[in-house]
């Protein structure tokens, strides 16, 4: 069994010390990320880019499931490739019209 940590940061510094919250079975990080206006002046978020991004790190690190909760707009997007690059191989290649699978 495994123990559940939180820490806050306020403009990249810890508000408080790591707090021990209990135990959990589960095992895997998860950050919220509000962008501070002292080191980001466009908000601007670019959803497609991130959301890309995010894909593309789901392929590098395969059997990594990674969420993504845009709370603007209520969506959650979900990434998890068990194949990894040959997923990633496989999915350019669809639609093409000659290519071979791997």
């Amino acid at each position: 069994m495994g123990h559940k940590y939180t820490q806050s940061y306020l403009d990249s510094n810890p508000i408080k010390p790591l707090e021990k919250k209990g135990n959990t079975e589960k095992n895997g990080t998860q950050i919220q990320f509000l962008p501070s206006l002292k080191y980001f002046k466009n908000l601007d978020y670019k959803d497609e880019l991130i959301k890309k991004r995010l894909k593309e790190l789901a392929f590098l690190n395969s059997g990594i499931r990674i969420t993504l909760t845009n709370d603007i707009n209520s969506k959650t997007y979900e990434y998890f490739y068990e194949g990894g690059i040959e997923e990633y191989i496989n999915e350019v290649l669809r639609g093409k019209k000659k290519y071979m699978r791997i």
